[in-house]
């Protein structure tokens, strides 16, 4: 479900420090890629993998943006403190 839950206007000049600010704070993003499994040349069919970045907003966007043939699903989002 999307929704937009709020609208204002704000000053430009705090909006570049939001964003400066949230793109280098650093995320745990879990993804599930549904490539089979392989493990010494042997394909197992009932695995795939589940995969733990750690990365930038900004570098997990590009990520997703570069990877978006790819069969990966984010399965969690996560802000590192």
């Amino acid at each position: 479900m999307e929704r937009l839950d709020k609208y204002e206007h704000y000053l430009a000049e705090k909006a570049e420090l939001d964003c400066e600010i949230g793109m280098n704070k650093l995320y745990k993003i879990t993804t599930i890629n549904w490539t089979v499994a392989t493990e010494n040349d042997v394909s197992d069919y009932d695995k795939v993998h589940r995969n733990e970045y750690t990365m930038s907003l900004e570098s997990f966007i590009q990520f997703i943006r570069d990877t978006e043939e790819v069969w990966e699903d984010v399965v969690s989002i996560e802000k590192i403190v």
